[in-house]
């Protein structure tokens, strides 16, 4: 097993990105990605005003869902039986976006 303590925030991206295709394949890998990529870009268009309208809503064709709306969905992409790889995606989007 490869030590972690020596592997680049770029290496582990990779790691995480190549164990999700490899056990979703690349298309179904790749659509909840992406849902989840915008999914999480719409929630951080939200302006917290009381008088501004929530951008991610309409304007993103729905992806500012709910937490019950997102997982039916990722269970859509994933199927029930792969829908616990989404908290692995997140987690990679969420390294993706720290770099």
């Amino acid at each position: 097993m490869v030590s972690t303590d020596r592997v680049s925030p770029q290496d582990r991206i990779q790691l995480l990105r190549q164990r999700c295709i490899k056990a979703l394949g690349y298309d179904q890998f790749q659509a909840a990605h992406a849902f989840l990529k915008a999914a999480n870009d719409a929630d951080d268009d939200v302006v917290d005003d009381d008088d501004a309208l929530e951008a991610g809503g309409e304007q993103f064709g729905g992806l500012h869902d709910s937490d019950e709306q997102t997982q039916a969905r990722l269970v859509q992409i994933l199927g029930p039986d792969k829908v616990h790889f989404s908290s692995l995606i997140d987690q990679l989007i969420f390294m993706e976006d720290s770099l």
